[in-house]
């Protein structure tokens, strides 16, 4: 689990202010830029995207295992996983979110 100071509080006004993302088939991303030095990153993976509990635990602690606080300084950012998320292998899910990373940071 991600330390306090490095989780995005996903609440309303994160949703109201964000300033960019991207988007595939698997994995959404949303970004929001800050005043607060290190970065912090959220992740949701609803019911609907993978049935089981131990499925979205496990989405959730590979997602956070790809990001490096030192890539998010100033950025608070949440992945929402879609439908089929689930099925991606951990190399597979690596390079979508690599990509979508890249291109969110390029439309900063």
């Amino acid at each position: 689990m991600l330390p306090r100071i490095r989780r995005t509080p996903l609440d309303s006004s994160f949703f109201e202010t964000i300033h960019g993302g991207a988007s595939s088939k698997n994995l959404k991303l949303l970004f929001k830029r800050t005043e607060k030095t290190p970065g912090r990153l959220g992740v949701v993976v609803s019911k609907e995207a993978a049935k089981r509990a131990v499925d979205r635990h496990r989405l959730k602690r590979q997602v956070v295992a790809l990001f490096d606080p030192e890539d998010m300084l100033g950025l608070d950012v949440c992945v929402i996983a879609k439908k089929g998320a689930t099925s991606l292998s951990f190399a597979a899910l690596k390079e979508e979110v690599y990509a979508l990373f890249g291109e969110a940071k390029r439309k900063k």
